[in-house]
């Protein structure tokens, strides 16, 4: 299937989802999230932001100090931030807690929606498998990247 047609299709199946959400009565949905701790997955989620964001920062902070301010003056300073940033120990605990993070919420998103929301809404799930296919395979590119520096 070609990508313009996969995605029509993710986008209909993810508007049908909250279509049919919708045509859902609310009490059975909210008593269903309180009798399976709503709460637990908010705090997990929480957990999970603030390793991605965290993760972020360190990174940025790692790479920050060699490419400057200015971002159209980024594109000439990137292989040498590349090649440090390879064998930089820093950069790549946040990369590892970044990945920690996104992993989390992706997983997290995808469980909530098939456990808490009515079967007519599971669609939503596939927002959160994107999610985690594109953090797998970004995380797999860039330690691809990584290898062919080192």
């Amino acid at each position: 299937m070609k990508l313009r047609s996969t995605r029509k299709v993710t986008a209909a199946l993810v508007l049908i989802s909250v279509g049919l959400f919708f045509t859902t009565p609310f009490d059975s949905t909210l008593d269903k999230m309180h009798e399976n701790n709503l709460a637990g997955y908010v705090f997990v989620v929480t957990v999970s932001e603030l390793l991605f964001i965290t993760g972020l920062l360190i990174m940025a902070i790692t790479v920050g100090h060699d490419i400057g301010v200015n971002p159209f003056k980024w594109r000439r300073h990137i292989n040498q931030v590349m090649k440090k940033v390879a064998i930089d120990k820093f950069f790549w605990v946040g990369f590892w807690i970044n990945f920690a993070g996104a992993l989390g919420t992706g997983m997290v998103f995808t469980i909530v929606t098939i456990l808490l929301l009515p079967p007519q809404s599971w669609g939503l799930a596939v927002v959160g498998f994107i999610d985690l296919f594109i953090t797998m395979a970004l995380r797999r590119e860039v330690l691809r990247l990584k290898d062919m520096l080192t």
